[in-house]
């Protein structure tokens, strides 16, 4: 993420970050439109929101394939609820 984030910064004046959540393991998210099992973690993922939060050039946020339908009991809703919390300054 750094080496990637430090390529990208060198040419433009600002970055985004975007989180696909059909990437993400379904027991942690399953309202997504193409679950995959064996996908990333919270754990895996929070680092990312740290490191966008602390970085000067941060400007965008993107969070797609939300799928409301299939949020078994509004747990991928409650995630992405706790993603965007972490972008927040401490």
């Amino acid at each position: 993420l750094q080496e990637a984030t430090s390529h990208v910064s060198s040419s433009t004046k600002a970055i985004g970050l975007s989180i696909d959540l059909d990437g993400l393991d379904p027991h942690a998210a399953p309202g997504v439109g193409s679950p995959e099992s064996n996908g990333l973690t919270p754990q895996e993922v929070l680092p990312a929101f740290h490191f966008a939060r602390t970085h000067a050039a941060f400007a965008a946020l993107e969070i797609v394939e939300f799928n409301p339908t299939r949020d078994s009991h509004g747990i991928t809703a409650q995630l992405v609820q706790e993603l965007l919390l972490n972008l927040l300054p401490s």
